[in-house]
């Protein structure tokens, strides 16, 4: 997933690489504001086989304590 960190907007993908710019941002306020990778986030908090086994209590990007 792709995103604008400037008003949350995301996209997948295959639609980011034909874009630069955030659309939104340039339709509705004339900026451009580059979007960034972004996690999906279905995959935040998740921890992998290993981090279960291990018990790491150490929280992942986007996991809130």
């Amino acid at each position: 997933m792709f995103g604008c960190e400037r008003c949350g907007a995301r996209y997948n993908s295959a639609r980011a690489a034909a874009i630069r710019d955030c659309p939104r941002c340039l339709l509705r306020d004339d900026v451009a504001s580059q979007l960034s990778w972004m996690p999906d986030r279905r995959d935040y908090g998740k921890r992998t086989t290993e981090e279960r086994k291990a018990g790491h209590s150490e929280p992942r990007y986007g996991e809130v304590r």
